[in-house]
């Protein structure tokens, strides 16, 4: 497990589960920022640049499933 977060905000976070208010991400999401930060930091428009989505087949349970009909692992 991964945790880049306080615990009593963790606490107060997972009060919220059910709500509107909870973030499923709260435990990862400073490591999400920080990725976002340094793609920023290096990514240079005039530079050629390629993406392409890739799915990873997944059992387990989560809210946060993802559909891409073109690829051979259709859910993940």
């Amino acid at each position: 497990n991964i945790h880049m977060s306080d615990l009593v905000v963790d606490a107060l976070n997972d009060s919220k589960k059910g709500s509107d208010d909870y973030d499923c991400l709260h435990r990862t999401r400073p490591l999400c920022h920080s990725l976002r930060a340094a793609c920023k930091a290096v990514y240079h428009p005039q530079q050629n640049l390629s993406v392409d989505e890739r799915m990873v087949a997944a059992k387990a349970r989560i809210a946060m499933k993802q559909y891409i009909k073109n690829k051979p692992t259709k859910w993940g």
